[in-house]
């Protein structure tokens, strides 16, 4: 089995980034993705959907704002359809 990609990017807001993430995603294929910094609205980031990928986990500060997290893996890892 080949190693897995990791990539991590700090997007300091990803709402107006989605078409930009999804090219760069699609050119660098990473089988992990994760974001720092998204600044998604608590009742609209479970709804982020990056082409190819499924969102896996979100962590945000409950009392301050910014320092969120949020990973994504390719559906095909999310799947667990790895030979």
């Amino acid at each position: 089995m080949p190693g897995l990609k990791i990539i991590h990017l700090n997007v300091q807001s990803m709402s107006n980034k989605l078409d930009s993430l999804e090219l760069f995603l699609k050119h660098e294929k990473p089988d992990i993705f994760c974001v720092c910094e998204h600044h998604s609205h608590p009742l609209t980031r479970k709804l982020t959907n990056l082409a190819g990928y499924r969102l896996a986990s979100i962590f945000c500060r409950t009392k301050k704002i910014r320092g969120e997290l949020q990973y994504f893996l390719d559906k095909v890892l999310a799947a667990g359809k790895l030979t």
